[in-house]
């Protein structure tokens, strides 16, 4: 949901809605829409939170344009891990559990 969907969704609605499911991680982070819904009290779950399907190296295939990065396969997270000894799927879970 962008923000002018949920403003006509909370104006329409008797109910407020409890959860907004965005997508979010570190190449998107979705900073206006989690303000939004944090300053009008609807929870956030966030999907992709490791920015893609990483492709297989073996495969030998060409990026797909319009993909979205992997963030497991990046080289800032890569380095992250590697120097605090743990996977880069736990330093993209870390940044994501720390933003709330």
């Amino acid at each position: 949901f962008s923000i002018p969907k949920l403003e006509a969704l909370l104006a329409a609605s008797k109910v407020r809605p409890a959860v907004c499911h965005v997508e979010g991680h570190p190449h998107f982070r979705n900073d206006d829409v989690l303000r939004f819904c944090r300053e009008n009290s609807v929870h956030v779950t966030v999907s992709h939170a490791t920015g893609g399907v990483p492709r297989p190296k073996s495969a030998h295939l060409p990026p797909v344009a319009g993909a979205p990065p992997c963030l497991l396969v990046d080289d800032t997270v890569q380095s992250i891990a590697e120097r605090r000894d743990v996977m880069p799927e736990q330093v993209v879970l870390r940044w994501a559990l720390q933003r709330g």
